[in-house]
């Protein structure tokens, strides 16, 4: 009998949305009827086969968890992102209005020149890294600051994939700049005991301005055409 007047539910709900998109019911008291009949046939839908309505109950239920999980975490990551903010010293710098009448720091990118290099004699062998600063017309732009690099071969072993980690100052930053050829950018010589052993290195930099203190990022994939220093 239950399944009986489910069916007829089920019909009569398709014949008013039917009437609906026709135009013969008024908007508002057909998306309640709507409504209505779509509560009734969930019940149905329970009397019909009762371990999936549970499982159902039991998924709205672990969801509402996870969001109300989701959003504690992200409460506590703001707080603690506050706290950090609070605790670290502002770097003294120029009023955004001052700012804004200097050629200032706008993206940096890795050069696609980098490549393997044997430096001077007793320097060893290692990376060439360069790095482009950019103002925001695309402008090569020299500027101060520190400089921190990684490399990294993503088809090694786990473990392995870390080949180098550079630091360099604001006084190696300065004396860096390359203008050689035109290529107007920063040249940074990363040295290492290993030759790589893939020719695809990754490359990630981060660039501190020294003008603004503001944190520039860029990352490159670059295929070295050799694995002998040139």
């Amino acid at each position: 009998m239950a399944v009986s007047a489910c069916k007829r539910l089920d019909l009569l709900m398709r014949a008013y949305a039917a009437r609906v998109r026709l135009g013969f019911a008024a908007a508002p008291l057909a998306i309640a009827a709507l409504g209505l009949l779509g509560l009734a046939l969930t019940g149905c839908a329970a009397q019909q086969n009762p371990q999936v309505y549970r499982d159902n109950i039991r998924l709205e239920n672990s969801n509402a968890q996870l969001r109300s999980q989701v959003q504690r975490q992200n409460t506590q990551i703001h707080d603690l992102q506050k706290q950090l903010a609070a605790k670290t010293p502002r770097m003294a710098t120029l009023p955004p209005s001052r700012l804004a009448e200097l050629f200032t720091l706008d993206h940096i990118a890795v050069g696609s020149a980098t490549r393997l290099a044997r430096f001077a004699p007793g320097h060893g062998m290692g990376f060439r890294v360069f790095v482009k600063t950019r103002m925001a017309d695309g402008e090569p732009l020299p500027v101060g600051g520190s400089v921190v690099i990684q490399a990294f071969d993503l088809k090694a072993a786990t473990g392995h994939r870390l080949l180098g980690h550079w630091k360099f100052g604001p006084t190696r930053v300065l004396a860096s700049w390359y203008g050689m050829f035109g290529l107007n950018q920063f040249a940074f010589d990363c040295p290492f005991k290993a030759l790589p052993t893939h020719h695809a290195i990754t490359f990630y930099v981060t660039f501190t301005d020294a003008l603004t203190g503001h944190i520039f990022t860029a990352q490159r994939a670059i295929r070295l055409s050799s694995l002998k220093p040139q």
